[in-house]
């Protein structure tokens, strides 16, 4: 519906033209629309610095969840298709890193004659930095990767973990 200049609506169809924010009707996408235009925001940054050297740009981040309990933190991060060989995780002066590269061998078939319609699934590097409070107990992290779900422990040191007391309340 259109509007006049009276501010009546008019009952006159907008013809949809072609966009490429939408999917194409033949093959739907789940690809968000804010991915395409950051997209051709960095393709146009590009061209407008054409001399300068390209900087690595992650390509995905994986979902994660963070939590915290009264003994330390738990990190989850959902890796699909990845394996163990893939992840890397390094704790320094209180910073998790979890980085790692993921491939769904699409970039073995590109020298086929092969024309892709929709291609969603994520790939590429991918880096996740969690900064975390001071005092993890270091030495005693763990993590364990199943069906893939990375999951990290960071215990609390002994001196941080937070000591619960009730505070008696006096009546006067």
């Amino acid at each position: 519906m259109s509007r006049t200049m009276t501010g009546r609506r008019t009952s006159v169809p907008v013809p949809m033209l072609p966009s490429p924010f939408l999917p194409s009707p033949r093959f739907p996408s789940l690809t968000s629309p804010a991915q395409d235009l950051t997209k051709r925001a960095n393709a146009m940054v590009r061209q407008a610095l054409a001399g300068m050297p390209e900087l690595p740009m992650v390509d995905w981040f994986p979902a994660i969840n963070v939590s915290e309990s009264r003994d330390g933190f738990a990190v989850t991060a959902e890796l699909p298709g990845l394996a163990v060989t893939d992840v890397t995780i390094d704790y320094c002066d209180g910073v998790l890193t979890i980085s790692g590269e993921k491939s769904d061998g699409s970039e073995a078939a590109e020298g086929v004659d092969r024309r892709w319609h929709v291609l969603e699934r994520p790939r590429g590097s991918f880096q996740r930095v969690l900064p975390f409070p001071d005092g993890i107990a270091e030495d005693r992290i763990t993590a364990q990767f199943s069906d893939g779900v990375l999951t990290v422990q960071l215990p609390k040191s002994e001196e941080k973990k937070a000591r619960h007391r009730r505070i008696p309340i006096a009546e006067r």
